[in-house]
């Protein structure tokens, strides 16, 4: 699998319409829980996907305390951030769901420590029970759910505080896009080829950045108990203090925050947004999708065109196999 930063959260929650519970289904599907899925080498979230479907990978596991530990393949660090900053999107509509609120506040303060032991957490929620703790959302769903990954006294919730938080930001997202009219007099834009933005949603969203967005040295650190082997008593349990290094993150800590990192990030990319032709959300064009898109030719994300070329031999071969005629009974 590609970390595919063609696909953006800002993108996509300029466009989403909150009110549907299946929208904002897909848009935690796409930013929490699939860098969770790809940082486990786990399939990207389906909305046809079973729970069966969603258990494959090669991940490993602690012989004493069976939870999951690093994978034998080496992840690269461009994947660490987004799983990051898909853990707080989840964590903070879901407060409780995954691991208490405390230990979550924990994780963010030292977002290293056992990394895969919450990202396979996050990883293992399949496209339907994430569609029901999104139902709870909106008051939709409250009996408790019984999924892999969530803890077993949580049951879905209303967090009209959080949804209220994604409206606001949406709406300074169209805000920063408004036209010079919301400017004060007197005011002149200078076109120098940079984004045009409304002045009070850039101060707005500078703000945020300072106050939410911060760079972090995250130390990747495992605590993990095993005999030990060498000491006087073979079957005596240590734990065992597992150091891999340290990366550069940039996390944002809340949703704003992370919704804003999102989008100044793009405008930084200085790329053209088109519509994929799969999935129908925004995606950022590279060139070669530019000239595709001026031809009338369809774009794709990068894994929704993995996903078409899927689609496409599957129906290729079926209208093949239906088309070959079975050999005659005795031919031969």
């Amino acid at each position: 699998m590609v970390t595919d930063r063609s696909r953006r959260l800002s993108l996509d929650l300029f466009v989403a319409d909150l009110e549907d519970a299946n929208a904002l289904t897909a848009l935690v599907a796409a930013h929490a829980v699939a860098p969770a899925r790809q940082l486990c080498r786990m399939p990207r979230p389906q909305m046809d996907e079973s729970q069966d479907d969603v258990l494959v990978g090669p991940m490993r596991f602690n012989a004493l305390t069976m939870q999951p530990t690093w994978p034998t393949e080496t992840p690269r660090p461009v994947e660490f951030e987004p799983f990051l900053r898909g853990y707080v999107l989840a964590t903070r509509l879901f407060p409780g769901a995954f691991e208490t609120p405390d230990s979550a506040e924990e994780f963010l303060a030292m977002p290293g420590a056992e990394l895969y032991h919450r990202a396979f957490r996050l990883a293992n929620l399949s496209w339907s029970n994430l569609a029901t703790m999104v139902g709870g959302l909106f008051g939709l769903q409250s009996a408790k759910l019984d999924a892999p990954g969530l803890r077993r006294d949580w049951k879905p919730q209303a967090n009209p505080e959080a949804i209220a938080e994604l409206h606001a930001v949406q709406a300074l997202l169209r805000r920063s896009q408004g036209n010079a009219a919301n400017d004060p007099d007197p005011y002149i834009r200078i076109d120098v080829g940079l984004t045009a933005m409304d002045r009070e949603a850039a101060f707005r969203i500078d703000d945020t950045l300072r106050r939410d967005c911060h760079t972090r040295l995250v130390w990747l650190i495992d605590f993990e108990p095993a005999f030990d082997a060498d000491g006087p008593d073979p079957e005596t349990i240590v734990e065992l203090s597992l150091d891999r290094g340290v990366l550069a993150a940039l996390i944002p800590e809340t949703i704003t925050g992370l919704v804003v990192l999102d989008y100044v990030e793009t405008l930084g990319l200085d790329r053209r947004a088109g519509s994929c032709a799969l999935c129908e959300r925004p995606v950022l064009l590279t060139g070669q999708q530019e000239a595709r898109q001026r031809r009338a030719e369809p774009i794709y994300h990068e894994d929704c065109g993995d996903e078409h070329r899927r689609r496409y031999q599957r129906s290729y071969q079926r209208q093949r196999h239906r088309g070959t005629p079975r050999a005659a009974v005795g031919e031969g």
